[in-house]
């Protein structure tokens, strides 16, 4: 598997219990549907699984789920039998009895599994289809099965909540569970410096610190720079407002944004304030939409932790925004 000194703490582990003989199947559970950075790339843990942790050790790795069917992200061309039977399937009934008879007479194979909760459901088994009832026995039959470790074959399940998954499975002493953590405080500096590398280092650290408790697809979706054009008719308003003034009508600096697209700096100011001072002399305008920009940030990032608390709390807390700052509060000067 992947080189443990550059793997996260997670994937460590995988490895680790792996390569003692512990299991053959895993589960992951957790935070399994985020970005991880590794050596300069964001992949999904699914890829992150495929290609950095299994791809050098693997002939055949395959991912699977209920929606999509199967996909290979690598394959070994001269043992293919049966494999070409499953790409036309999707129903899990017809999948898992197929890598059966695959993990049986091939190795250096590593199957993965999404949504594995959809597989292997928590729930009364009188009320189970018996397509869910094969496949709890087949998943349990896997793990005890012992040609699956002698061949150095790999099965791994994920799920986001380990509860939704058939205690069959969670608890049997042949699989092991290993848990998909939030992005602690060293992943969040990397991830956030990787997103915008123009970022100041104070102001990383900062934004490292604040952003505690959000996974790192909704750090990048605060983080990321807007697309050029969206960027370009942002930057033009800025321009046209300083120029025109506090007391510029909004329609108008709209309908401004508009007309010079596609222009310099210099040429909006020849059009709308001949004669006048060059933009780029305006530092005192940019460091004000500096600040308006992080204060932005900051709005979005308690917007989304607000969220976060509102959704596991299950709306039993409601957040009150108060009229008022400590500005208000008197003989409290260091607050």
């Amino acid at each position: 598997m992947g080189d443990a000194r550059v793997l996260p703490g997670w994937a460590e582990e995988l490895r680790r219990r792996y390569v003692r003989g512990e299991a053959s199947l895993f589960v992951l559970y957790g935070n399994v549907f985020d970005l991880l950075l590794h050596q300069g790339r964001l992949y999904r843990l699914t890829d992150f699984l495929a290609e950095v942790l299994l791809g050098d050790n693997k002939d055949t790795i395959a991912l699977y789920n209920l929606s999509s069917g199967v996909r290979f992200t690598k394959r070994e061309t001269k043992r293919t039998e049966g494999l070409e039977e499953i790409l036309l399937q999707k129903s899990a009934d017809k999948i898992l009895p197929a890598f059966e008879r695959i993990l049986q007479t091939q190795d250096r194979l590593a199957l993965i599994i999404e949504y594995a909760e959809m597989i292997a459901p928590m729930g009364d088994a009188n009320f189970f289809t018996e397509a869910d009832r094969q496949s709890v026995v087949m998943l349990h039959r896997w793990s005890l099965a012992p040609h699956l470790e002698s061949a150095d074959n790999i099965v791994i399940l994920v799920t986001e909540n380990l509860a939704e998954l058939h205690p069959k499975i969670v608890s049997n002493p042949k699989v092991a569970t290993i848990r998909v953590p939030m992005p602690d405080a060293d992943e969040r500096l990397a991830l956030i410096a990787h997103v915008d590398p123009d970022l100041e280092k104070q102001w990383v650290e900062r934004l490292a610190e604040i952003t505690a408790g959000l996974k790192g697809v909704q750090i990048k979706g605060i983080l990321e720079p807007a697309p050029p054009a969206e960027e370009d008719a942002a930057e033009r308003e800025r321009v046209i407002k300083r120029l025109l003034g506090p007391g510029a009508a909004a329609d108008r600096v709209k309908r401004l944004v508009q007309l010079t697209e596609g222009m310099k700096h210099d040429e909006i100011r020849d059009l709308i304030a001949p004669g006048g001072a060059p933009v780029a002399a305006a530092a005192e305008g940019e460091d004000e939409a500096a600040a308006q920009a992080r204060a932005e940030v900051l709005r979005v990032i308690a917007k989304r932790k607000r969220e976060i608390i509102e959704r596991e709390c299950f709306g039993l807390i409601e957040f009150i925004e108060p009229g008022h700052d400590f500005s208000v509060v008197g003989g409290m000067d260091e607050v």
